[in-house]
């Protein structure tokens, strides 16, 4: 009874801070951070929603005011979720569309609010097609060669793996309906629209379709996500009109009606087309950028694996898992976010381990040791940033130096990911099956040397030798 109140409590007072129901128009969560959509950000401050207890930090990012909780933001989320009326069971906007002055740094947090929001919620389904992919990876010819490519079993384990990619634009369609407040199931029109097998054979002959006037260019939009997006966005608004000016009488008939009436033209000639082209830029350019040959494409992986940690405490990691994903659906593989990315895990496991032998104070070293365990094992790193880099601000040398250098090791070694695991624990290590046993070495020898870099400078040189915790 004492937690409960103790996390209602804590609720009350984040609420409060970031000025009540009235100025939330949309609230999510990932796995340590609530993540506010708020009418005006101007009215939170920073210093004081820190000060509440239970809160281990604030950022501001991608559109959202995110306040970092921890482990216990599941609670938090739907506490908060029922004091303004909000479905905890879904991410749909409470209030609708909310007017916002436009800026140019407006426009880009909305875009990457918008993709994030979207996209997270289809995680567990990737999981999981991707741990089917990887036991097809390690029992197949190319691994363990228990099983054939003729095999019923391969054909089947094979098939479900293909899934989870191959139905994105369904996916996605309902997961952005529920982000830009539209009807999922039309959402979910959209997506399945866009792999109809009609328009898909049209794709494959390159066959055009004309429809009064308008010449149509069909296209394979099959493990894609960004024009189901892209569509699913416009139709909200498009459906909300449609809302305003239809009778309450008629809504029932005529909005879904008109509303993918005027997507038809818009989704296939227009927008979905466009979608396409910017999935393949982005998936391409990673794939380019790792691919360069040269020491661009080795030193990016380096800067990737030294600040993505930093990332993490501004809320942008979250843009590059977007981009990860359309790697993953675009080409099956990874070699540039996904391995970086794993070298700031190991940076973190490094710098918490030295950190909890290095400190004397047996408090202090407790929580150190807290820290290592909660990020090799639970994937959580927001504990050791807020709880230590913060603190003692060398050691984000060691963070930095520790994903630099494993992330050059990675570029070097040519390291590709092949699946996805949304937790960055010891577990990230298994997404280097998938091909040959000696990515599987390279890769586990990057994250070691990421570790030990970290675990040195942290050890050596991560602490003022007249800091207190030091002394016995």
């Amino acid at each position: 009874m004492a937690n409960n109140e103790k996390l209602q409590n804590m609720a009350d007072l984040i609420l409060e801070a970031v000025g009540g129901k009235a100025n939330v128009s949309n609230l999510t969560h990932c796995i340590t951070r609530l993540r506010f959509n708020l009418k005006d950000e101007s009215i939170p401050s920073d210093e004081e929603v820190k000060k509440i207890p239970g809160v281990m930090g604030v950022a501001r990012a991608s559109g959202q005011y995110q306040v970092v909780i921890g482990q216990t933001v599941g609670d938090i989320y739907a506490i908060i979720g029922d004091e303004i009326g909000l479905d905890t069971s879904s991410t749909i906007s409470i209030n609708g569309h909310t007017k916002k002055k436009l800026t140019p740094m407006g426009i880009v947090k909305g875009i990457f609010d918008g993709l994030s929001g979207s996209v997270t919620p289809v995680i567990p389904v990737l999981v999981a097609a991707a741990f089917f992919k990887m036991i097809v990876s390690l029992l197949g010819p190319t691994m363990f060669g228990v099983l054939t490519p003729e095999s019923d079993l391969y054909v089947l384990l094979n098939t479900v793996g293909d899934v989870g990619f191959y139905f994105f634009p369904v996916l996605t369609g309902y997961t952005a309906a529920r982000k830009f407040n539209a009807s999922p199931v039309l959402g979910i029109f959209i997506g399945g629209l866009l792999l109809h097998p009609t328009l898909l054979d049209l794709a494959a002959q390159a066959k055009t379709l004309t429809v009064l006037g308008v010449t149509i260019h069909p296209q394979n939009y099959a493990s894609t996500i960004i024009p189901s997006i892209l569509s699913v966005w416009v139709m909200s608004y498009i459906e909300q009109f449609f809302k305003r000016v239809i009778p309450n009488s008629l809504q029932i008939i005529l909005t879904p009606f008109l509303t993918v009436l005027v997507m038809l033209p818009i989704t296939l000639g227009v927008v979905g087309p466009l979608g396409s082209y910017l999935g393949n830029f982005v998936g391409q350019g990673l794939l380019g950028l790792s691919n360069t040959g040269g020491i661009l494409g080795v030193i990016a992986m380096g800067l990737l694996g030294g600040f993505h940690q930093i990332l993490v405490m501004t809320g942008m990691h979250h843009v590059l898992m977007t981009a990860l994903i359309i790697s993953l659906s675009e080409s099956g593989s990874d070699p540039f976010v996904l391995p970086a990315v794993i070298c700031g895990g190991a940076a973190i496991w490094g710098m918490t381990l030295a950190s909890s032998i290095k400190i004397k104070e047996k408090e202090e070293k407790g929580l150190a040791f807290s820290y290592f365990i909660t990020s090799i094992i639970g994937g959580i790193t927001e504990p050791a940033l807020y709880g230590l880099a913060v603190k003692y601000k060398r050691l984000f040398i060691a963070l930095i130096g520790g994903g630099f250098v494993g992330g050059i090791v990675m570029g070097i070694l040519h390291v590709t990911s092949y699946s996805l695991i949304p937790v960055a624990n010891l577990l990230l290590i298994t997404t280097f099956i998938g091909d040959t046993s000696a990515n599987i070495i390279n890769g586990v020898i990057s994250v070691i040397i990421a570790f030990v870099v970290s675990f040195l400078l942290t050890y050596f040189f991560g602490f003022d030798k007249n800091e207190p915790v030091l002394q016995k």
